[in-house]
């Protein structure tokens, strides 16, 4: 059987949060995912199966069917930087202005420093709901994630399509969540 070994230190956690300029409650977050880390034990074999699960047999491509969504016939893939709203492509820095319309999409960590509630709620539901060690410790050192807001107001007849690559991890042990929120009359399909 192999032993791991994950060697944190807290103090680096919450410093290279403060680095990173996040609020006060994000870096409190931090901290009780990685106290709940280190008083669970590691999971058992049983526990572990699911992660050997070939996931490749879930690619859309073996599934047959499109790939993403469309919208008039044309196929719109949108990175971090764009998203298919009302029949167009807008930019992120469009979503992201007051007068942005039905749609909003931001960093996970660009949400949390702007003091955003429904992200916060959702960060510290995962934590409640954590049920291993892998669940802890990705919400203690997570560096990167998503955030999509479709608000109230957006018309049910409008499709957006959103297909979001995270980007490279600048070290070893690296986790991303990204959290969509669906306002009033509004469907989502996450394939």
């Amino acid at each position: 059987m192999t032993e791991a070994t994950v060697t944190l230190d807290w103090r680096d956690l919450l410093r290279k949060s403060e680095e990173r300029l996040e609020p006060a409650w994000l870096r409190k977050l931090r901290r009780g995912a990685l106290d709940l880390f280190e008083k669970q034990s590691w999971p058992d074999r049983t526990d572990e199966n699911w992660r050997f699960t070939d996931y490749r047999r879930l690619l859309p491509e073996s599934l047959g069917g499109e790939v993403g969504g469309t919208f008039a016939g044309t196929e719109h893939v949108a990175e971090l930087e764009e998203v298919l709203s009302q029949g167009k492509v807008i930019s992120l820095a469009e979503t992201q202005a007051e007068e942005a319309g039905p749609v909003r999409v931001s960093s996970l960590l660009d949400a949390a420093r702007q003091q955003d509630e429904l992200v916060r709620r959702m960060l510290e539901e995962d934590l409640a709901h954590a049920v291993d060690r892998f669940d802890t410790l990705g919400l203690a050192t997570f560096e990167g994630g998503l955030v999509l807001q479709v608000k109230d107001e957006a018309s049910p007849e409008d499709v957006l399509t959103l297909r979001y690559r995270p980007r490279p991890a600048e070290d070893e042990f690296h986790s991303t969540y990204s959290y969509i929120s669906l306002g009033a009359g509004s469907r989502g399909l996450l394939v």
